[in-house]
């Protein structure tokens, strides 16, 4: 793993953040995997807009899964999407848990950013992907207006 930093986690929880990256995006056929886009990088752009109370806790889930085998992360992972089958008392917590490692993840992996290690194309592109605005026109306004 590159070593990154961030004003918020570890190295230890970075490298945490990094393996469930890697469960969540393995990459196949012409997609990257989590670490090779390197978005791991750009973590304080995420971890920027979150309560301070909750990236608390996910600075201590991450440092309590970075010691988990990751064939365990994965069964948890699997049981976090298949919260609806456990009772509230459990799916309660399963559901945060799901929300906070899937979204971070997600997030950088789908935000276009990469690092400077990165590997190969990026998830945009690859995806084929590209954004596109432009202002509608003052005859469209007109004609959309109900009178």
């Amino acid at each position: 793993m590159a070593e990154y930093h961030s004003n918020y986690f570890n190295s230890i929880q970075l490298t945490s953040l990094q393996r469930i990256g890697n469960l969540y995006m393995p990459g196949n056929g012409n997609m990257p995997s989590f670490s090779e886009t390197a978005c791991l990088e750009h973590v304080d752009v995420v971890l920027d807009e979150i309560d301070p109370g909750d990236r608390s806790l996910l600075g201590l889930l991450l440092l309590a899964l970075r010691w988990v085998p990751l064939f365990l992360i994965e069964i948890l992972l699997k049981q976090m999407d298949q919260h609806h089958r456990y009772p509230e008392l459990l799916a309660g917590p399963l559901r945060l848990m799901s929300l906070a490692l899937k979204g971070i993840s997600m997030s950088l992996y789908y935000s276009g950013m990469q690092g400077a290690q990165s590997q190969g194309a990026s998830v945009f592109s690859v995806m084929d992907y590209s954004l596109h605005c432009e202002p509608d026109s003052a005859d469209s306004k007109s004609s959309s207006k109900v009178e």
